[in-house]
């Protein structure tokens, strides 16, 4: 588990990092509430990861122990709150009135959730840093680690599985009653179960609710090893690969970050990306083999068929779930009729 933990972070570390640049590439992304909190969230778990390495390697060091150890809990606990005010941003936009949206609500959401996890730090800390140092690994012990982790933690975690229910019988009851107006939805079962398929993943992803496995692979719940090594397994893959979820979940399937991607590879090639893939299929369709007159043609003919009428596509939905147009989400809307609608509309052509 120690090398694929490791793995894990490596590549989660890389995939925040090209989620976070691209994010802050583009205006309208960066400036939008999902991607403002999305930032916070991933900065939050680069945090977490690499706070996490020098953890694990600062065992012999007691003062460096301590001091990691509650850093790591700090992490720990801004990430889990901003999990929380994504679960609140997506309530408010899909489930509540859209005029009673909170004022600033990005900017009170993120400054709660940076600077509250100090003071409870602090108040853990504080009475005796020896509960942060251990020979196994640096983190909280005893009345700290429960008071200051999973206290918090059970809360918030048990606060967004309630937000991801609300929301999701929010998006099938008003799936259910377009598909009542539309015969010819009716027919399209497979692409309906993919569509709640992708959204579940994809509020799954943003609301952690995989990382409550964690809280089975201890010994106060199971004194089972190989019941414990099993929801560790699978701890050690939702948590370390978290930052891979989110990328695929929220750039991969962005048709905004692809964009971004394009752009950047016609700074770096001078050529647009369309025009690239166009030259490209060119050169496939006009290519002759230097064969016989009888084997040229129906090698053509073969090349015609594969290529020529095939139009590149990718392998991912067109949109992100969770990017919204702020400029149509305005104030003196009735209801959030409208946003479920485009959220709905969205997974369209999803996977």
């Amino acid at each position: 588990l120690n090398a694929v933990t490791y793995i894990g972070i490596i590549i989660s570390i890389f995939c925040l990092v090209i989620t976070i640049i691209s994010y802050l590439s583009s205006k309208k992304l960066r400036t939008s509430e999902h991607g403002q909190l999305l930032l916070s969230l991933c900065f939050a778990l680069m945090g977490l990861y690499i706070t996490f390495i020098v953890a694990v390697q600062s065992r012999t060091v007691t003062g460096l122990c301590a001091l990691s150890a509650a850093v790591l809990q700090y992490f720990f606990l801004v990430t889990f709150m901003l999990m929380a005010a994504e679960a609140i941003n997506l309530y408010m936009k899909l489930v509540v009135v859209l005029g009673s949206n909170i004022p600033h609500y990005v900017l009170k959401a993120t400054i709660i959730s940076w600077l509250t996890p100090i003071f409870i730090v602090l108040f853990c800390f504080a009475p005796n840093y020896k509960n942060y140092v251990s020979d196994h690994f640096c983190r909280a012990f005893n009345i700290p680690y429960y008071i200051g982790m999973v206290v918090p933690f059970l809360i918030i975690y048990i606060f967004n599985w309630v937000i991801f229910f609300i929301i999701i019988v929010t998006l099938l009851r008003k799936s259910c009653k377009s598909d009542l107006k539309d015969v010819k939805k009716k027919q399209e079962n497979i692409s309906f179960v993919r569509q709640q398929l992708v959204i579940v993943t994809t509020l799954s992803v943003l609301f952690g609710l995989g990382w409550g496995i964690g809280l089975f692979a201890t010994q106060d719940i199971h004194n089972n090893k190989i019941v414990r090594d099993l929801f560790a397994a699978l701890f050690v893959i939702v948590t370390a690969f978290h930052g891979l979820f989110i990328f695929i979940m929220h750039c991969l399937r962005s048709k905004d970050i692809r964009s971004v991607w394009k752009h950047w590879f016609y700074g770096a090639t001078g050529k647009k990306f369309s025009e690239f893939t166009s030259s490209t299929a060119g050169r496939i369709r006009n290519y002759r083999p230097n064969t016989s007159n009888t084997d040229s043609a129906s090698d053509g003919d073969t090349l015609k068929r594969r290529f020529g009428k095939r139009t590149p596509t990718s392998p991912v939905g067109d949109s992100n779930v969770f990017t919204f147009d702020d400029s149509t989400l305005k104030k003196g809307s009735d209801t959030s009729k409208y946003s479920v609608d485009k959220f709905l509309s969205s997974q369209e052509g999803a996977i």
